[in-house]
Formats: structure tokens, sequence, C-alpha cells
């Protein structure tokens, strides 16, 4: 029998695999709706050139999931903001994150404090957005 909540490492341990293993299916059909718009005259004419698959991946592939790859990102990075049911539940652990920070005024009848909380929360989404958006049009 293994003890998962030992030492703080094997905690940390713990939520990574669960949030991966939560998450890595909708970045695995947001990057597969990529690959299947690539069309594959693409590949054949970078073989043709002597690009081995390496390079065909660095060259071809990168280059036309970048938009998808760009969108995965803003998904996973906001959906990183509410991440405190997680460790609540898992470990028993509630970090006072602005999310959770947010949840406890609300909660605790704070509604000014609250509002505070969720208001510099959204800022941080709207920033981390704005960025990925100019990040997209940088292309």
């Amino acid at each position: 029998s293994v003890n998962w909540y030992s030492s703080y490492i094997s905690e940390v341990l713990v939520l990574v695999l669960s949030d991966s293993w939560k998450n890595t299916p909708i970045v695995a059909l947001i990057l597969l709706a990529g690959m299947t718009g690539i069309s594959k005259e693409l590949y054949s004419a970078a073989a043709v050139d002597g690009a081995g698959p390496i390079r065909r991946f660095v060259h071809v592939t990168l280059p036309n999931l970048r938009n998808f790859i760009l969108i995965a990102l803003v998904i996973r990075g906001i959906s990183e903001f509410n991440i405190f049911v997680l460790p609540l539940v898992l470990v028993q652990y509630n970090p006072n994150l602005l999310s959770t920070l947010a949840f406890q005024f609300y909660s605790t009848s704070s509604i000014n404090y609250s509002y505070a909380a969720s208001t510099v929360l959204l800022t941080l989404v709207l920033v981390f957005a704005l960025i990925a958006v100019k990040l997209r049009k940088e292309r």
C-alpha cells in the first residue's frame, strides 16, 4: 500500500498527475483538430525536398499547429485560475489563492471583498487572454 499523502512532494505529484489526467484529453482533441487540417501534400512535398521526420515536424506540423497550440494554452491557462477544488478534495489543501479568496469572502458574506477579489481575478484572466490574442496577431 502506498501512502500518497506522506510528504509534500507526493501530494504535489498526486495533484500534477490528476490535473494532467483531467485536462490532457481537451488539449489532445484541439491538437488533433489542427492536425486534420494539415494537407498531406505539404508532408509529401517536404519529403521530396529531403526533409526527415523531425524536420517535417518542425517545419510543417508546428507552424500549422501554432494557432491550435495557442488556443490550448489559453484554455489551460484560464482553467488553472480555477484549480482550487482539486487540491481541496484530494489532499485537503486550501491555499489562499485569488479564486478561493473570492469564494471564501462570498460564503462569509464579505461581498465587497469578494467583488474585489473577483475583479482582480478577471483582470488577470483578461491580461492572459489579451497576450494570447496579441501573439496570434503577430503571425
